[in-house]
């Protein structure tokens, strides 16, 4: 009777080693691939450290450029609106200076005449 007894737990415990064999394996194969995900995790993680350093040097150095730009524009706006009103002062000048030639061309036109009645004594 004991050999049926073992005969009849042989089984069992090859079946409680099998299990306990396959439920090893799966967690080994498991610990496995979950350091191989925080191996992969680890390198995604640099990768996008570098790029974010890249990326936040790009975005300080397009803030510069458009600070200079901005500034730039600044000094270029400020340049016109002081030629602007140079032109308009000039132009304010040649205007009267106008009015002025006028009134002496005018001046001069009723001199002539004046002269002319005094050579031919016409009054």
């Amino acid at each position: 009777m004991d050999i049926k007894k073992l005969i009849t737990w042989i089984p069992i415990v090859a079946a409680v080693l099998g299990t306990l064999y396959t439920g090893i394996n799966t967690i080994i194969k498991l610990n496995n691939t979950i350091e191989q995900h925080t191996l992969q995790l680890q390198e995604i993680s640099s990768s996008l450290a570098s790029i974010d350093e890249r990326f936040t040097i790009e975005i300080k150095n397009l803030n510069q450029k458009y600070t200079d730009g901005r500034e730039e524009l600044y000094r270029e706006v400020t340049n016109l609106t002081t030629e602007i009103a140079t032109a308009r002062a000039k132009v304010e000048a040649l205007d009267n200076s106008y009015y002025k030639v006028n009134d002496a061309v005018r001046d001069l036109g009723y001199d002539l005449k004046d002269f002319k009645r005094e050579v031919t004594g016409d009054y």
